[in-house]
């Protein structure tokens, strides 16, 4: 996996850090037979300690290629598969949480390779401008999540909350700015969410047939979680018309990845050079399409034809081939004029759709509006560092099914969470790529063309859903796509000890 070296020193260092190891073993008996849930909530930080600690004491050169690729895999198929809200226990043991797992040792070994591995100091030095800015924006970003855990009347909770933040998106983006980028890695990410949208489609057909979604057993099922529990439960129906969620926690997940779908299968549909992934590719906008209209959203058709409409308009006007500044501006300058047209012509459909069509729908939009009212003012009254992780629930949250209170629309959530500037640098983690990708399509031809446009129609379509859904699950997908588009851009090709192809 790694080529390592060590010098005598090196050795004499592993043996005492081995002995100091044991040690602290020896302590963490001792606390378990007094403390033993204390040892448990602790456990995690320990790890890191060891991680770090053993990194310490290997410079590794190189990262294999084989194991970019499991961890790019198992971070995507977990986080499409495995339900946010399953936990599997089988017989006395603790239960599985599979997203925890993997995306904890994700942050584990990228932890590992930043303590070991020189050679990140030098990615950074490939990446482009633009790459660069983007990895500031989700940094500051995540810490000013932090300072508002604190602004919060639980902080401590509220850290852990934003700790697993972290673990769940930002560090899988840097994750795969910095190490999954070998050749071929983004060519394997779109092979895989084909198949994996093949799959969910599949699931989600039996899900409309037996009226019966197999995932939500799996549900939590303590005292406090009745009502999660038996809203998953519920077959999902909107004014007599069933709707699927498959393996994501809401419909509009659902909705939300067959977007992503679409948009990737569509761009190698129509500028692909592959015949087998292009056929790869039409199973998957079939099943996309499935997903998207067993979801019975309003979302979907709004997500769905933003990421079509700006997939088939770039292929229209990419590069052929290098050309001029002038004429990639130009070009720009035509695209942008002819999306702001399209805008003005969908308005009559997307007020309809925003007003809703049904009654359920129209009350659904009002709610969403009654948020926005109490939200945007809350949020100006603490425009910096925001009023506190969790607050936007109690301050703008309408209630749904059961009493319980909810806010569907995740831009609101952060800016009365977390503030303004961290509004502004959340919007920026879609829009600095998306723009990256739109500069490179329409200035230059290239083997990557292909992905950008998928990637900029995927990340235009992420931002809208964020407007009516708060969910955060799925933003992996978002911050994954950001990193490859922005490695992309950049001209990456390879990593793992060569430079980059320019």
């Amino acid at each position: 996996m790694f080529k390592q070296g060590r010098s005598p020193l090196g050795y004499l260092a592993l043996v005492l850090g081995v002995g100091a190891a044991g040690f602290v073993l020896f302590i963490i008996g001792a606390l378990t037979a007094l403390a033993p849930e204390l040892v448990v909530r602790l456990t995690p930080i320990f790890v890191v300690g060891v991680v770090l600690l053993s990194a310490g004491f290997v410079r590794t050169t190189t990262v294999s290629s084989r194991l970019v690729r499991f961890w790019l895999a198992a971070i995507v198929v977990t986080a499409t598969l495995w339900p946010s809200y399953m936990a599997v226990r089988l017989g006395g043991l603790p239960s599985i949480d599979l997203r925890k797992i993997v995306f904890g040792v994700s942050l584990l070994l990228f932890l590992y390779l930043i303590a070991a591995r020189p050679v990140i100091g030098r990615v950074w030095g490939e990446l482009s401008a633009g790459a660069k800015t983007l990895t500031w924006f989700v940094a500051i970003f995540g810490l000013l999540r932090i300072v508002s855990a604190f602004e919060s009347p639980a902080p401590i909770a509220s850290f852990l909350a934003i700790a697993w933040e972290w673990v769940y998106f930002y560090a899988p983006f840097f994750a795969v700015i910095f190490v999954i980028r070998e050749n071929g890695a983004r060519e394997q990410f779109v092979r895989l969410i084909f198949w994996l949208a093949i799959i969910v489609a599949t699931l989600v057909v039996f899900e409309r047939i037996s009226g019966v979604n197999p995932f939500t057993k799996y549900g939590p099922v303590s005292a406090d979680s009745t009502d999660f529990q038996a809203a998953l439960k519920l077959s999902r129906l909107r004014d007599g018309n069933f709707r699927a969620q498959g393996p994501f926690e809401h419909p509009l997940m659902l909705a939300e990845f067959a977007a992503i779908v679409s948009a990737f299968s569509l761009s190698e549909l129509l500028t692909g050079r592959s015949s087998s992934i292009r056929a790869l590719a039409l199973a998957a906008f079939v099943a996309s399409g499935v997903s998207a209209v067993l979801s019975g959203s309003r979302v979907a058709l709004v997500a769905v034809a933003i990421v079509l409409g700006t997939v088939v308009l770039l292929t229209i006007v990419r590069a052929k081939g290098e050309r001029k500044m002038g004429t990639a501006v130009t070009t720009r300058g035509f695209i942008l004029l002819a999306l702001a047209i399209l805008l003005l012509l969908a308005m009559p459909v997307l007020q309809t759709l925003l007003e809703g069509r049904t009654a359920s729908e129209a009350s659904s939009s009002s709610a969403r509006l009654l948020m926005l009212r109490t939200g945007i003012p809350a949020m100006l009254d603490a425009p910096i560092f925001g009023n506190g992780y969790g607050q936007v629930v109690a301050i703008a949250g309408v209630q749904g099914t059961g009493g319980i209170l909810t806010v569907d629309n995740y831009l609101l959530s952060i800016g009365v969470d977390s503030g303004i500037p961290a509004l502004l640098l959340f919007i920026g983690i879609f829009i600095i790529p998306a723009w990256m990708a739109f500069k490179k399509v329409t200035a230059e031809a290239g083997p990557e063309q292909t992905f950008l446009i998928a990637g900029m129609a995927a990340l235009l379509g992420l931002l809208a859903v964020r407007m009516i859904l708060s969910i955060s699950y799925n933003l992996i997908f978002a911050f994954v796509i950001a990193a490859m588009v922005a490695a992309a851009a950049s001209g990456i090709q390879a990593t793992h000890g060569k430079p980059p192809k320019r």
